[in-house]
């Protein structure tokens, strides 16, 4: 997306580029599993989650002004673009998570989750950083999260407290926005540690695993590990109303 690097995709192209290599086949797997209404909705869903996006990335890139694109932001779109999948995956009523579909999903979502989180981070130290690209970095963390917790409860039967503190996080930028200034992420390294597990804790919510085992375990375990992550984002609250003063 630069001109050294040779992209000429803006974040809006990669972001519909994205989800027509994404959506397709997963509409395709949906169809064959769930049936034609399924995967109509799941469709619709996806481009209205798509379409929400390219309304927020034009104001993050107005609201910043004009930068260098980068290699790195197009992982950092695999991510959000894999959140809005999912979204119009659950939407759309899908519930066998044992299913085809549902287990492309999940792929997705551990893949991006991990690979590539981990690449945009160290291709982005090498490129160099942007305004634009760290912003999105952590909003497509958080809209990720977000849907990988209503994927965990809806399709893994875990309990809803999984989905407060992903909501709860959405208080950062509203803030950040309020104040004039752009989304951050970062933090002490045990909000890391905490975000982490909750993340591990949701994609075993909905992983295509199943068994009394699987269900005490996750059922034990959801509790602390989302009141932790809770307590860490009031507490990241906390820290930064107090730098604010």
């Amino acid at each position: 997306m630069t001109r050294e690097s040779g992209i000429r995709l803006t974040a809006i192209q990669a972001t519909w580029l994205l989800a027509v290599v994404i959506g397709a086949p997963l509409g395709i797997l949906t169809m064959r599993d769930f049936g034609d209404d399924v995967a109509l909705r799941f469709a619709a869903f996806l481009v209205i989650a798509c379409l929400l996006w390219t309304l927020l990335l034009t104001a993050l890139r107005r609201r910043i002004g004009p930068e260098p694109n980068r290699w790195a932001t197009v992982l950092t779109l695999s991510r959000l673009v894999t959140g809005c999948a999912l979204a119009a995956f659950v939407l759309s009523g899908a519930r066998d998570r044992m299913q085809t579909a549902a287990i492309v999903i999940w792929t997705l979502v551990v893949l991006t989750a991990t690979i590539s989180d981990w690449l945009d981070g160290a291709l982005g130290r090498r490129e160099g950083s942007t305004r634009f690209a760290s912003s999105l970095d952590i909003e497509s963390d958080s809209w990720l999260t977000l849907w990988s917790a209503v994927a965990a409860i809806l399709l893994g039967g875990l309990p809803w407290i999984c989905l407060l503190p992903p909501v709860v996080r959405y208080i950062h930028p509203l803030l950040a926005l309020r104040a004039g200034k752009l989304p951050v992420g970062g933090g002490p390294w045990w909000s890391r540690v905490t975000g982490m597990t909750q993340m591990a804790v949701l994609m075993a919510g909905f992983a295509p695993i199943a068994g009394s085992a699987r269900d005490a375990i996750l059922g034990i375990v959801i509790w602390p590990v989302s009141l932790a992550q809770l307590a860490t984002m009031l507490a990241l609250l906390a820290l930064r109303r107090r730098e604010r003063r």
